[in-house]
């Protein structure tokens, strides 16, 4: 079945930040890409108010599934979410 975004794909959705804290989100994927080697992007949320943090681009929610739960043994993403995209 294809994810909420309606492409099939789904990824894990570490944090979210106001758009007032687009430098903080920016220097937190960086920190992410270089301490963690995790491949995090930035994605704003629809009505424009958010910046999420994402992580992974995966082919089925199981994937996802796993990854989530390997990233939550990190107590900085034990409230990670998978998300459809």
């Amino acid at each position: 079945p294809k994810g909420e975004g309606g492409s099939g794909r789904f990824t894990i959705q570490l944090v979210a930040y106001s758009v007032a804290n687009r430098a903080r989100a920016e220097s937190f994927v960086a920190e992410l890409k270089q301490k963690n080697d995790l491949d995090a992007r930035l994605v704003l949320s629809q009505d424009g108010k958010h910046i999420r943090v994402w992580v992974g681009d995966f082919a089925d929610r199981a994937s996802a599934e796993r990854r989530q739960e390997e990233l939550r043994q990190n107590e900085l993403f034990k409230n990670c979410i998978v998300k459809a995209i």
